[in-house]
């Protein structure tokens, strides 16, 4: 009587309700998976800590700049008609050095992550140079070796120079200095194009007033084209050489051409080269104690 309201549960329904039933040696073995997976995950953890304290280490810092500077060394050792030794000694050193930088990369990759290794900008410089490094290794041992009428391609042993940059790394007041000079150039890019316009203008005014009228005395600077005349402008507005091309303005075109360098000069580099100047260091000077102050806090 008390089970008329219950619905009858067919057998092939039982069957395909009925959850199955695990022994306590699956669960076991489940239990002991998971727990030696997130032991060995444990244990990577801490060992990534320990290489991270290491590698962030004053100790580190100071070997990676010791390796930049032996490498600057070798760099400043090579010379025009050097010897077959020297220059092996050379390649030696620069391999040493290379593989180093590599393991560098290695190694902090492995004490962090993909992704956070490459948030910092200095780290994405490091691997661009390593980078750069592997492909001027593999042109001149390889291309070079099988075509060495490529000797062009030793252009790019020029790519080693670019490892000194590899300081403001571990150089903290380099550090300072470059993001400081970024964000100087960021603020007056604005004053920058105004600069060009000038310059563009004065270049015109001078090539309807001096073109054809130099080229024929051999001069080096002239306004005889549009290109020509806005080095001309520019050599006047940075006080190069200046007063020679106020003589020789005077002679081809009278004294028109004295009063158009002595505008273009007095113009453009006593007020807007010198003002230009100047807002980039005051700039300058502002975001690098912003930057000090920022470093000194997170320090």
């Amino acid at each position: 009587g008390g089970g008329e309201g219950r619905p009858v549960q067919s057998w092939n329904d039982a069957l395909t309700t009925r959850k199955p039933r695990t022994s306590q040696k699956d669960g076991r073995r489940r239990s002991s998976h998971h727990h030696n997976k997130s032991s060995k995950h444990h244990v990577w953890r801490r060992r990534r800590r320990k290489l991270a304290l290491v590698v962030n280490s004053k100790a580190a810092e100071m070997a990676t700049v010791l390796v930049i500077l032996i490498n600057m060394v070798f760099l400043c050792m090579y010379h025009y008609d050097a010897s077959p030794h020297l220059l092996s000694v050379i390649d030696n050193a620069n391999l040493s050095c290379s593989i180093i930088f590599v393991a560098e990369v290695v190694v902090k990759v492995g004490a962090t992550s993909f992704r956070r290794y490459f948030e910092d900008p200095f780290n994405r410089f490091d691997f661009v140079v390593v980078c750069l490094s592997i492909v001027e290794f593999a042109l001149e041992k390889v291309l070079l070796s099988e075509s060495p009428g490529l000797q062009s391609l030793y252009a790019m042993r020029a790519v080693r120079v670019v490892r000194l940059f590899k300081l403001a790394k571990e150089w903290k007041e380099l550090q300072i200095f470059l993001v400081a000079m970024k964000r100087a150039w960021q603020s007056v890019y604005a004053f920058l194009v105004l600069m060009i316009i000038v310059l563009l203008v004065f270049a015109l005014v001078g090539e309807e007033l001096l073109a054809g009228k130099l080229g024929g005395r051999e001069f080096r600077f002239h306004y005889d084209n549009l290109v020509w005349a806005l080095i001309t402008t520019f050599q006047v507005i940075s006080g190069e050489n200046w007063n020679d091309n106020v003589a020789n303005y005077v002679d081809a075109v009278g004294w028109k051409g004295a009063v158009y360098t002595l505008v273009v000069f007095t113009i453009g580099n006593t007020l807007f080269l010198n003002l230009f100047t100047s807002v980039l260091i005051d700039t300058f000077i502002t975001t690098k104690r912003e930057k000090t102050r920022e470093m000194q806090t997170q320090g």
